[in-house]
């Protein structure tokens, strides 16, 4: 199934949220934005995603929701509900922490809670209790990382300082322990398309996903998961760059998610800017 991997739970919470690559605002000034897409499989229409963000010069919140739509919301079930709360006060992003809950085929949910502290390992709360994620991922693996969300809000912070994609964050979602691989691929101009809302020129960027341990194919841990292709595009003014595209692969063919709206809210209003 399409999310039934690693790559794919990952890859959405951690690839959709590159929209946030501008320096944090002044906290009185903080923004909210919000983006929704739509994912295609072969071609067919296979699910839907929403961003919801608030980035000030102390903290940072994040909402994010992926589900399966269309003729897939049909045949299966899948939803994703994720949310990070962190300080952006310091050299770098540090969440505070991680909630996460995924509801499957049979309806039963999953949920995981990620604490983190200054000192220590981070507090791991899962539901159902499975009693294995520290056995898996040793404290020593689990020293200064990022829940997914976070580490893709890491990356981008370098791309707003250095004007390029490079990068790696180590990355643990309570389970598994990764680093996100990202890396500059240039500027392409994107023509109008009647998927997207976006055309013109964007900032090509390349993400993957490196495993490091706590997966189901331990032999294959150091495989490195398939590049995912994004581009960011200035789609709403005085805005950071927005992803809005993005191109991948799985076992129904190429997959295409394109932004299909894009919102901010301001001084307690919203403008929509599809």
């Amino acid at each position: 199934m399409i999310f039934g991997s690693a790559k794919s739970s990952c890859a959405w919470t951690a690839i959709l949220l590159l929209f946030s690559a501008a320096e944090p605002v002044r906290a009185q000034d903080a923004r909210i934005y919000g983006l929704d897409y739509m994912l295609y499989a072969g071609g067919l229409h296979a699910a839907s995603a929403q961003t919801r963000l608030s980035l000030s010069d102390t903290d940072y919140d994040v909402e994010f929701s992926v589900w399966l739509d269309g003729f897939f919301g049909k045949l299966y079930t899948y939803k994703l509900d994720a949310k990070v709360a962190g300080d952006t006060g310091r050299k770098t992003l540090r969440p505070a922490w991680f909630h996460a809950a995924t509801r499957w085929q049979d309806d039963d949910i999953e949920r995981v809670e990620i604490r983190f502290g200054d000192d220590g390992p981070p507090v791991v709360i899962r539901e159902p209790a499975t009693g294995e994620e520290r056995a898996v991922v040793p404290d020593s693996e689990l020293q200064g990382v990022f829940d997914p969300i976070s580490g893709a809000l890491a990356i981008v912070q370098g791309l707003a300082r250095s004007g390029h994609c490079e990068g790696r964050i180590p990355v643990f979602d309570g389970k598994r322990r990764y680093d996100l691989i990202s890396r500059s691929l240039g500027e392409y101009f994107l023509n109008p398309s009647d998927y997207s809302m976006y055309s013109g020129p964007s900032i090509k960027c390349g993400v993957s996903l490196r495993r490091v341990m706590g997966f189901d194919d331990e032999d294959e841990r150091e495989k490195e998961v398939e590049e995912i292709i994004v581009y960011l595009g200035a789609v709403v003014d005085g805005a950071p760059m927005l992803p809005v595209r993005l191109e991948s692969s799985s076992g129904f063919g190429a997959l295409r998610i394109h932004l299909v709206a894009a919102q901010r809210a301001v001084a307690g209003a919203v403008v929509d800017d599809r």
